[in-house]
């Protein structure tokens, strides 16, 4: 009995339980949590649902929910343009969830030329890049913060000076000459710089590349073009935003130099090659004082760029921003500041000025969007900034020219010069007063929509004007500073040193002030849409009219010929779209407009293009295998052919050349005649550009063929491209002309090159447990080919070679006797020496000389650019990383990086182990070194000066930490977010002297800029 009661109490328990359990499973209890996205900023608006059940709940504007749930439900969170996700309720009491944005969502629509479409139709080459990646770059020129985050576009930048660095943009390689290669850039649809734009006023930035995308440009979309879209308002109460960034500046790289002991006994060496007679420069008791120090007036050893140039310099960017909106208007404001000072030391602020290089800008935008009617918006943006550039001398040229050891420099707050080198101290050229540029860029957008459905359903029009001010601002200060000379003096048989003046004193005022330039541009565009579906087939179209009108045209990048005449076009575009249930895709778009730099009857250009695509993964069997959103989430194929054109062209005296059909200019010139017995000089008459009455716009035919794949529900994301871009009537000078003639040489279209690449883009988004992650990487390989360029193919130019090749002689080491020297061909008409450079005769004519020339190295422009960027956040921390680098790119050592030492010159420290001598013969890269230079030959281009420039930077690095509590809200504060973040934070490569991307040429250049930031966002 005691075992059958024992047994009953334990069945009786566990049925207790079971009923239990049960019940507690069938209980209600609040399930919470915050909703954010992958930058952990919180999403308002998420709708909570209880799979099966009509319970719901809605985020607050903290992203923070409350849903009372059972233990068996499924919660699932659901919001527009991002995943849906589904959660089991378990034993969990606090369930927080980051929602992944839906790239591939029907709804989601990129920004195309003249308006959007949604990207599920797009058929043409495109890429798209948000603002906040753009704004995780702590540089303020915006351009530079696209560099390695999408294909096709490839970029280079050859200084990091405040005010002037610059990036020399291309999408897709060149395909036409110099400087008419850059793309065509428009600021919310309007051409406009977009340097200066504050990365945190933009919302997006889109590529386009294909002539699908850039037909409708006509003679203005050759070369790409690159959409900025600023941030607009968006409906919910004002949110404020407020962003402050504090950043040290360090050089990525300084060419390294000889100290003074080292450059008097190579000059001494350079000396005795040039003849083996001659005495030395340096006597032994002058490298002794150089070597030890003990005479640091007239022995000085100085390391310029130390003694000058601060080991880091500051850099500070404040925003602050606004948005929010009802149902009568939505709007943004931003304000912005930039402050970025340079690397140079004070020496001159007892004369009253500085003569560091500075740069400070005040960024505006504002933007409003005025619900008129239920049909009708009406949006008006300002926008621009204001900027001053403040520059001293051209410090860099004067340490290149200064040896270590030629003044000592500043004595008690005195000039030094030297008697031994007159004139050599750098401190003179930042010395001699100042120069500042001032621009002021405004600019003013009107946007007007009507809906027309009430007269056709899905029609729609539009308008567009644009007000772009611009006016730029010189001034300039001299000052003459008192020089002195250290002299040895013996008085009372005493040895004493005194500094003798050398120059008096002056300090001017403001020695000139004028308006550099001024530019107004007013731009006007008109148009008719149509969108409808009917049933599984949906259609649109578009036909819009637009014209541009530049006044007293400039450009910070080249000279503009005739600047007192506008600068005007005329276009008309028309594009139709259709696809049949997302799965067939077809576009056609047409450009139509005129370039006042041609003559009547040949201003006018048509440039159609067709593309097509076939989204696979919409075709039902496609869905039946794979199921929805499975293994393969998406195949889309697409193809595009097209032709646009270019009707600029900018010479290699960067001057933009205007109405190039002009008939015969005449000028006026100075000293163009000589009469009379004492044979004086007289003005004349010099005839100038012929014109060219045939001359018409370049012509680009662009092909591409695309596959865009996803997988594992978009978690792996493919993207192939293949492009072929066939440039023919290039404009462009001849470089021959009868010998006769005196005349300047005119352009006509007798050019043609040929430009073929591809793009690959990969990324995998994904989760484990609280971590999300992303990798994503992107490569462009371009490649193009001159096949005709009007002039008398040569060594020097060999048709079938890249724009950007260089040519020269092969080297095959150097001569280590005179007996081998004897034995060559001679080179340039003379016999060479032990250490000249020993060149191959690749023509085998018996000689060695510019005939013997032929394509060396890679092109001076990259024909690779890749980057790669990943990233994670966890329970508030964020961190992201991006690697770019390029590859097939050379430089040629010229000028200074060739001749060690030039006139007084400084000298690389890497001659002392490249320079040939007897006992380095073996281990040689230079020649040996010459004082005199007498002997060119090896100086010429040749494989000798030739070095590999491909690099891979560790572009930017960003960590963050968003914080979340009571303790914000007590402050008034919705998020805050604390950043470090760093830019070009190593850098490996072959080149070693200069920065990689920088020209190793004759002249020093301010350096790229590693920088170390710290910063701070709140919300409220």
């Amino acid at each position: 009995m005691s075992l059958k009661f024992y047994q009953l109490k334990i069945f009786i328990v566990f049925f207790a339980l079971i009923i239990a359990t049960t019940a507690f499973a069938q209980s209600n209890f609040n399930v919470k949590g915050q909703v954010t996205d992958r930058a952990s900023l919180p999403i308002p608006g998420v709708s909570i649902k209880i799979k099966g059940q009509k319970t719901v709940s809605i985020t607050d504007r903290d992203g923070r929910y409350v849903i009372p749930a059972k233990r068996t439900d499924t919660l699932v969170f659901t919001y527009i343009g991002y995943k849906t996700i589904e959660q089991e309720v378990a034993e969990q009491t606090t369930i927080n969830i980051t929602l992944d944005a839906n790239e591939e969502s029907l709804n989601e629509v990129v920004v195309v030329a003249f308006g959007t479409q949604k990207k599920v139709t797009i058929t043409g080459a495109l890429t798209t890049v948000k603002g906040e990646d753009l704004a995780k770059s702590p540089n303020t020129n915006l351009a530079q913060t696209l560099v390695g985050r999408t294909s096709g576009l490839i970029a280079q930048q050859n200084t990091g000076q405040p005010g002037n660095d610059g990036v020399s943009l291309r999408i897709r390689g060149s395909s036409t000459f110099n400087a008419n290669s850059a793309p065509l850039v428009l600021v919310d649809g309007v051409e406009r710089p977009f340097n200066s734009i504050n990365a945190e006023e933009v919302d997006n930035v889109t590529i386009l590349k294909d002539a699908a995308t850039t037909a409708v440009y006509g003679i203005r979309g050759a070369n790409g073009v690159i959409l900025v879209t600023t941030k607009r308002g968006s409906t919910g109460q004002p949110k404020f935003s407020f962003s402050t960034n504090y950043a040290v500046q360090a050089p990525t790289r300084l060419p390294e130099l000889t100290n003074a002991y080292d450059y008097g006994v190579l000059y001494n060496e350079a000396i005795k090659n040039d003849n083996p007679l001659a005495p030395p420069l340096y006597t032994a008791d002058d490298l002794q004082k150089y070597k030890d120090g003990s005479d640091p007036v007239f022995h000085p050893d100085i390391d310029w760029f130390d003694f000058m140039m601060k080991k880091t310099a500051p850099q500070s960017k404040n925003t602050l921003t606004v948005n929010g909106g009802g149902q009568l208007a939505k709007y943004f404001i931003s304000l912005g500041y930039v402050n970025q000072s340079g690397l140079w030391k004070e020496f001159n602020e007892a004369y009253g000025y500085s003569n560091n290089t500075t740069y400070k800008r005040y960024n505006f935008r504002s933007s409003i969007d005025f619900n008129v009617s239920k049909t009708t918006v009406l949006g008006i943006s300002l926008g621009g900034y204001s900027d001053k550039y403040h520059t001293s001398g051209n410090p860099f040229g004067a340490i290149q020219n200064a040896p270590p050891g030629g003044s000592p420099a500043l004595i008690d707050g005195k000039l030094m010069l030297n008697s031994f080198i007159v004139g050599r101290n750098p401190l003179l050229d930042i010395s001699a007063g100042y120069d500042e540029r001032f621009v002021s860029q405004f600019n003013l957008t009107a946007d007007l929509n009507q809906k027309l459905d009430k007269i056709i359903n899905g029609l729609s029009f539009r308008s567009k004007l644009g007000y772009d001010s611009d006016y730029r601002t010189l001034l300039a200060k001299d000052v003459t500073r008192a020089t002195y000379t250290p002299l040895k003096m013996v008085v009372g048989g005493v040895e004493s040193v005194v500094f003798q003046q050398a120059r008096d004193e002056v300090i001017g005022g403001i020695s000139t002030q004028s308006f550099d330039s001024r530019s107004k541009r007013i731009y006007f565009e008109s148009a008719l849409q149509y969108n409808r579906s009917f049933g599984k087939h949906n259609v649109g179209g578009l036909v819009l009219y637009n014209q541009n009108k530049q006044y007293w045209p400039s450009n910070s990048a080249y000279t503009v010929e005739y600047p007192e005449i506008a600068i005007g076009y005329l276009g008309a575009v028309g594009r139709v779209t259709y696809n049949y249930d997302l799965r067939y895709l077809l576009e056609a778009s047409v450009g139509r407009n005129g370039s006042e730099n041609f003559p009547k009857g040949k201003r006018y250009g048509t440039f159609p293009a067709v593309s097509m695509g076939w989204n696979v993964t919409n075709e039902p069997f496609v869905k039946k295998i794979f199921g929805e959103k499975g293994i393969l989430s998406q195949l889309k194929f697409k193809a595009s052919y097209g032709e646009t054109g270019n009707d600029k062209i900018i010479d290699n005296n960067n001057i933009y050349q205007r109405f190039m059909y002009f008939p015969s200019e005449y000028t006026f010139a100075a000293s163009r005649a000589q009469l009379g017995e004492d044979l004086r000089s007289y003005e004349g008459v010099v005839e100038g550009q012929l014109g060219n009455s045939d001359i018409t716009w370049e012509k680009a035919i662009k092909q591409n063929y695309a596959v865009e794949a996803s997988f594992f529900k978009d978690k792996l994301n493919l993207k192939f491209d293949y492009f072929l871009d066939s440039r023919n009537n290039i404009l462009y000078q001849k470089a021959s002309i009868a010998h006769v003639a005196a005349a300047v040489q005119d352009v006509y279209n007798i050019a043609q090159i040929k430009n073929k690449g591809y793009e690959i883009e990969m990324g995998w988004n994904g989760k484990a447990g609280n971590v999300n992650y992303f990798i994503n990487g992107n490569y462009t390989f371009a490649r193009n080919r001159i096949i005709e360029n009007g002039t008398i193919e040569s060594p020097q130019n060999q048709l079938g070679n890249s724009l950007n090749q260089t040519y020269g002689l092969i080297s095959n080491g150097f001569f280590n006797t005179q007996a081998e020297a004897n034995a060559w061909p001679l080179q340039y008409s003379s016999v060479p020496t032990p250490g000249d450079a020993r060149y191959m005769d690749t023509n085998n004519d018996g000689k060695v000389d510019q005939n013997d020339f032929v394509p060396i190295g890679d092109p001076t422009f990259p024909e690779i650019n890749y980057g790669v960027n990943f990233g994670l956040s966890v329970k508030g921390f964020d961190v992201s990383v991006l690697f770019q680098g390029a590859e097939n790119v050379s430089r040629v050592l010229s000028g200074f990086m060739q001749r060690p030492a030039n006139q007084y010159g400084s000298t690389l420290a890497a001659v002392l182990d490249e320079r040939w001598t007897p006992e380095n013969a073996a281990n040689a890269t230079r020649p040996k070194l010459t004082a005199t230079y007498g002997n060119a030959n090896n100086y010429v281009n040749s494989t000798v000066w030739m070095r590999d420039a491909s690099y891979l930077r560790l572009k930017n690095v960003e960590l963050g930490y968003r914080f979340n509590g009571s303790f914000l809200k007590k402050a008034g504060l919705n998020s805050a977010r604390l950043f470090l973040s760093g830019q070009n934070l190593v850098t490996w490569d072959k080149l070693k002297i200069v920065d990689p991307e920088q020209q190793a040429s004759n002249s020093f250049a301010y350096p790229q800029l590693q920088i170390f930031n710290v910063g701070l966002n709140i919300q409220f």
